[in-house]
């Protein structure tokens, strides 16, 4: 069997959007490149990319180039965020969560829960409406201050505080990373207390997808 056979399910529309959804994750490109590269119109090109933007899949920049969009990143995101949770929650003592942009929700895509009796827990698939708490108000576009990092005490959920930073694929906001918990152990604030570690496990993580993307880009551009 070939690779061109291996490659085509029977089901015309899927394959023709998964060899748009190769060529933007090997290579952010604009539409006369991918309508070039997959051998589809430019018409049908635009059509399929028009739809996978609408679910998020892709998104496209100001100079019409198309990047991998946050539903296509959540499984790598999730592979290299785990390890970095897991040591953020070991440096405060507090849960910990990865929460990934949903319409107008934010979706928790990880959580590593506190040793305290008393923490803060969400479940992997919990949406939560934006912008409320540190998580939503960064995924809502809010500006971080100048040390990177937003933080919520009480808005969301009375008694609870949170602080949160950016977590970036290329230019694009993919998600957010949070420590919550009580605000009786977040004294003076969440940001004071873990702003800096949530800020350098964000940036950790950023940089992981950054390096992944020029791994699987590197056949096309070395």
């Amino acid at each position: 069997m070939s690779d061109e056979q291996q490659s085509n399910s029977g089901v015309g529309v899927l394959d023709k959007t998964m060899a748009l959804l190769e060529l933007i994750e090997l290579l952010p490109r604009n539409l006369r490149e991918l309508a070039t590269h997959s051998g589809q119109s430019t018409t049908t090109a635009l059509r399929l990319l028009t739809a996978m933007m609408h679910h998020d899949m892709i998104t496209r920049d100001g100079n019409g180039i198309y990047h991998p969009g946050g539903r296509f990143t959540s499984s790598a995101l999730t592979r290299l965020a785990s390890p970095e949770l897991d040591t953020l929650r070991d440096e405060t003592g507090e849960s910990v969560q990865l929460w990934a942009p949903r319409g107008q929700s934010r979706l928790c895509l990880l959580n590593v829960d506190s040793d305290h009796v008393l923490n803060v827990t969400l479940k992997p698939g919990s949406l939560v409406e934006l912008p409320f708490g540190s998580a939503g108000q960064v995924l809502s576009g809010e500006p971080v201050n100048t040390e990177g990092w937003i933080e919520s005490m009480g808005t969301r959920q009375a008694g609870l505080g949170s602080v949160s930073a950016p977590v970036y694929f290329g230019a694009d906001l993919v998600a957010a990373i949070a420590v919550a918990a009580p605000l009786q152990r977040l004294q003076p604030s969440p940001g004071a207390l873990y702003g800096r570690l949530v800020v350098r496990a964000a940036e950790r993580i950023t940089r992981s997808l950054g390096a992944r993307r020029t791994s699987d880009r590197s056949d096309l551009v070395g």
